[in-house]
């Protein structure tokens, strides 16, 4: 069920897609691209993660500000979303004043810590939190990178051909994270099958799968010269929804859990 914890998730997924994916397109392959969508990215994130740690304390009928204020200086859930924020606005902030790349390392770092200490990972420990981390930076990386391709004028051949190989090397450590994960949470085979999280987790791989086809289809019209916008825009909308079902999984009590 889509609750308002979903949607929360989602703001802070979108929210690290156009920070994280929107700085690494600007280094790497778009440097025309604006910063405002980064700006765009911390606010959601801000209130993702605000609202998340809001509806967390209402569940338990703490609703004053100074629950708020001890849940995220106190509880550790709270405090890494606290450094999810404070790397956001880091990372806007060296993005804003062209940091040399270095730079823009630890405010990355927190920013994916802070959000792959939430949910399922933080139960795990350290891998998983890691785990949760490289597959956070992964689908931002490739979300951001086709977002702002999709958006705007048609994008030239050689901008295409630059994005390839970031996002092959998205897909591989998504495959190898979202494996890994599917392990930990999902216990084995047979429990996936007649869960509701593993109904989840078939959507989202669905999802990304057609994703990948999509792309397939965009290198395909990049060879024949054709405008590249449709199958940009189709990859777009497909990763989209990968992500609303990463955030959808994030709420959804794994098999492993009871």
């Amino acid at each position: 069920m889509l609750t308002l914890s979903v949607w929360l998730s989602l703001a802070q997924h979108l929210g690290l897609a156009l920070l994280l994916g929107g700085a690494f397109t600007r280094r790497w392959w778009l440097d025309s691209w604006p910063l405002w969508p980064l700006g765009l990215g911390l606010v959601l994130l801000g209130l993702g993660s605000l609202g998340a740690a809001a509806w967390t304390l209402a569940q338990f009928g703490l609703l004053t500000p100074a629950d708020l204020s001890g849940y995220l200086l106190a509880e550790p859930a709270g405090r890494a979303l606290v450094w999810a924020l404070l790397g956001g606005v880091l990372l806007l902030a060296a993005e804003a004043g062209r940091w040399r790349l270095p730079g823009l390392v630890p405010p990355a770092g927190l920013l994916l810590y802070g959000l792959g200490a939430q949910g399922h990972a933080a139960l795990g420990g350290v891998p998983t939190t890691a785990t949760q981390m490289l597959h956070l930076a992964a689908m931002s990386t490739w979300l951001g990178g086709v977002l702002a391709l999709a958006v705007g004028k048609e994008p030239p051949r050689d901008e295409l051909s630059r994005m390839t190989t970031p996002a092959l090397l998205s897909l591989l450590v998504l495959a190898f994270t979202g494996a890994f994960a599917a392990l930990v949470n999902g216990g084995h085979l047979g429990t996936l099958r007649t869960s509701p999280y593993g109904a989840v987790l078939a959507g989202k791989l669905a999802l990304v799968l057609a994703a990948v086809s999509a792309a397939a289809w965009l290198r395909w019209r990049v060879y024949r010269a054709l405008p590249a916008r449709p199958a940009l825009r189709l990859e777009l909308a497909l990763l989209l929804l990968a992500v609303l079902a990463s955030a959808w999984l994030g709420e959804t009590p794994p098999p492993a859990q009871h």
